[in-house]
């Protein structure tokens, strides 16, 4: 049976465990940015090899290891220490890498986040007081730092093969990827469906990262990019299927309601908007594992890095649907707690592909 001081000791334990959060984001960093992490790649290394091979101090590196198989990203063996699964996932050059997710959260939204009370209290986005500008513009103007956030998005790309399950494209001939950055997710419908074509909309800068996923993925010779602004820029006219993927959460109420009105007008006829988003739950909830709910937690995310933006009920973008003329047409469950939420201009009586 449990004390009482069992029970507060339990506690204070869990506290701990929340409040060295940050130590695990720069740990995991750490073994990513030195190399530690790809110098396992190829299998089990003593501490003291991994280390000659990135160029750090024996003991330090050993004492990495040991806070990282704690963590479950390294496994202690009798010869050395090796990658778990887990580890794994944060290698270089393979595809969904969470290595540039690592480096992006333990630097740039590492200190963006250190200005979460500053925008609890004012409402105003603590990226743009660190760095002196908003998120986007920063990108806008740093490559490299593009490249990163895309390498960064696509450690959540698992979703994108189950985008066809959850609405079917029979029958759609055309598809617009609005702000569809690097084209991974439509590099995905077009590899999966061959008769498909499709167009990137999105700003000038990412065309050639764009470019050259499409030429990987082998259907460069179905694709179009168009570098626009979607929010001062008509949009391409006559396409069956409008996707918006992780982008209305970037933006307040009246952008979106804006943006999908622009959808509404440049679909073809009978087509379907199908927007992609992490949805908050409908009723609050806590939390009795200390599992963290990833909806709740991108929407804090979304406050302290865009201007605007926010992570939404359904009901919520429902709402947004009918301002832009739209109605609902289906929800349907997509990897990683997201969600597809289909609507259809108002007067629309066609058929573009079937239903969720």
């Amino acid at each position: 049976m449990l004390t009482r001081q069992d029970t507060e000791a339990g506690l204070r334990r869990r506290m701990l465990g929340l409040l060295t959060g940050a130590w695990t984001t720069q740990a995991i960093r750490t073994a990513v940015e030195l190399g530690l992490v790809d110098a396992l790649a190829d299998g089990v290394r003593p501490a003291r090899d991994a280390a000659e091979r990135i160029a750090a101090d024996p003991g330090a590196t050993e004492r990495l290891l040991l806070f990282l198989a704690g963590l479950g990203v390294v496994e202690p063996l009798p010869d050395g220490y090796a990658l778990t699964p887990l580890g794994a996932l944060l290698r270089t050059g393979i595809p969904g890498s969470a290595r540039q997710l690592a480096l992006l959260y333990g630097d740039e939204f590492h200190r963006s986040w250190h200005e979460l009370p500053y925008a609890v209290r004012t409402g105003q986005e603590g990226f743009a007081k660190v760095f002196g500008e908003p998120a986007f513009d920063y990108m806008t103007e740093r490559p490299d730092m593009a490249e990163r956030f895309a390498g960064a998005m696509a450690f959540g790309d698992v979703f994108f093969e189950s985008l066809t399950a959850a609405h079917d494209f029979r029958g759609v001939r055309s598809v617009l990827d609005v702000g569809g950055g690097d084209g991974a997710l439509l590099a995905s419908l077009l590899t999966q469906c061959r008769w498909l074509r499709g167009v990137v909309v999105d700003q000038p800068h990412v065309s050639e990262l764009c470019g050259t996923r499409m030429s990987e993925a082998g259907v460069a010779d179905r694709f179009a990019f168009v570098g626009a602004d979607f929010f001062t820029d008509p949009l391409p006219p006559g396409c069956d299927v409008h996707v918006l993927s992780r982008i209305l959460h970037d933006w307040d109420d009246d952008r979106c309601v804006a943006l999908l009105s622009a959808c509404a007008d440049a679909l073809a006829p009978g087509g379907v908007v199908l927007v992609v988003e992490r949805p908050l739950p409908e009723e609050p909830h806590g939390s009795q594992d200390g599992t963290v709910d990833l909806a709740t937690a991108w929407d804090l995310h979304m406050l302290v890095n865009t201007s605007s933006g926010r992570e939404r009920t359904p009901r919520e973008y429902e709402r947004l649907f009918v301002r832009a003329g739209l109605e609902p047409a289906g929800r349907a469950t997509l990897p990683l707690d997201m969600e597809v939420l289909a609507a259809r201009p108002v007067a629309a009586t066609g058929e573009a592909g079937g239903e969720e």
